[in-house]
């Protein structure tokens, strides 16, 4: 009877020295997925869809070192994502492509210029199917064309972009009949692609990601103005913090060199306007 009050009492002392192991292997995961911060949230992120590549690369990366913050993307036209954040979208962070959809948000109040920046710049270029053409002296050469992608004037920056050069060179009154407007680049850069265009206007970070279009010809940034992404925390945030932590991660070195490998320029730290 001894030896059985024995064998029980070491096996209750077994499971119970089990029992507090699994509980802190529990607690010790649990707070592997926390963030350091202490902090938890979804974060929705609005983005011009030229940035897709480029921010999913590094938001695989925040998350990382992050985790318990998760983001979401959202992409589409600048102008697009401008309006649904006007309507009330729960957007914690909107980064644009043109300096006007950010500047009319926050004269609408929705986003403060204190907490928007100048986050990167691009250039503007034209592309063709693979093996349709070598490089152009000058931007002549599209008015022999037939069919030329760019995106919405009053919505896609690229668009806005392309028609001010198009004028400024002097050929807008030759190629505008010719012209096929897009929702946003991604639409111009899958149009070459599949040759349904011969030419499209699209950013240089565009052409980087595809290895079935070429650039032909580079536009000079005087013709259409200085091409800026800016970024901004919107004032109706559910998660601010967690937005903060974003948005100075994307203003980090770390994901500057990222950027860079996809064609932007770093312009980090400097305050919208």
């Amino acid at each position: 009877m001894i030896v059985i009050r024995k064998k029980m009492k070491m096996k209750l002392f077994l499971f119970g020295n089990l029992l507090l192991l699994l509980i802190g292997c529990s607690v010790q995961v649990n707070n592997s997925l926390e963030d350091a911060s202490g902090l938890e949230a979804e974060l929705l992120v609005s983005a011009a869809a030229s940035l897709a590549n480029s921010l999913e690369e590094i938001g695989l990366l925040f998350e990382q070192q992050h985790k318990g913050i998760t983001v979401t993307y959202n992409y589409g036209s600048s102008g697009a994502l401008q309006h649904q954040i006007e309507q009330g979208a729960p957007v914690d962070i909107f980064l644009s492509a043109g300096k006007r959809q950010m500047r009319s948000l926050i004269e609408a109040g929705l986003i403060d210029q204190e907490q928007s920046v100048s986050l990167l710049s691009n250039e503007l270029v034209v592309i063709v199917p693979e093996g349709a053409g070598g490089a152009w002296d000058d931007l002549s050469a599209i008015s022999r064309l037939q069919m030329i992608a760019m995106g919405e004037v009053k919505t896609v920056p690229a668009g806005e972009y392309a028609k001010a050069a198009f004028m400024a060179t002097g050929v807008w009154d030759t190629v505008q009949h010719k012209i096929v407007y897009a929702k946003d680049v991604r639409q111009v850069l899958s149009y070459v692609e599949t040759g349904n265009v011969d030419a499209g206007i699209v950013y240089k970070s565009d052409a980087r990601t595809s290895n079935k279009v070429e650039v032909v010809y580079s536009f000079d940034a005087e013709d259409h103005g200085f091409i800026e992404y800016p970024m901004g925390i919107v004032k109706n945030s559910r998660h601010s913090e967690a937005a903060e932590l974003y948005s100075d991660f994307l203003q980090s070195d770390e994901v500057g060199e990222i950027f860079e490998e996809y064609g932007f320029q770093m312009k980090a730290g400097v305050t919208n306007e």
